[in-house]
């Protein structure tokens, strides 16, 4: 029988290789525990929709869509046209701006049923990123 390990060390050299590098710069070679696993993580050089392409070239199916935050796939158009249009007018403000403010013009936290801070005030921030929300919400 022929050992998946073995499989894996044949048929990814790029990752491994990869690996190595990222473990001379880090413990461990990535901050993602998620993504690691033995021997070495499998290294993505890209995604197109629900496929993803490593390293050394294979196509493979996402099965987890970054653990479904991708819900529109890899570089969907119409996602990769609004990140290039907001890159080019900035990214990363120190300050609150129109986009925060406004979110366009479908409001997903009213779509939600949340109609803004209780009269005690804010309980918990609206949050972008799912390891904000359970991090800030018990302060």
């Amino acid at each position: 029988m022929t050992d998946p390990q073995d499989v894996y060390r044949r048929t990814t050299p790029g990752s491994r290789a990869l690996h190595e590098r990222a473990v001379r710069a880090m413990p461990g070679g990535t901050t993602r525990t998620t993504t690691y696993f033995d021997p070495y993580p499998l290294y993505i050089d890209r995604g197109e929709g629900c496929r993803t392409w490593d390293v050394d070239g294979a196509e493979r199916i996402d099965m987890l869509g970054n653990y479904t935050a991708l819900i529109l796939g890899h570089a969907h158009p119409k996602v990769v046209e609004a990140v290039q249009r907001q890159v080019a007018r900035g990214t990363a403000f120190a300050a609150a701006n129109p986009v925060s403010a406004t979110r366009g013009r479908r409001r997903p936290c009213s779509r939600c049923g949340w109609r803004g801070p209780s009269p005690a005030g804010p309980r918990s921030p609206a949050s972008r990123v799912g390891t904000t929300a359970p991090t800030t919400t018990p302060r």
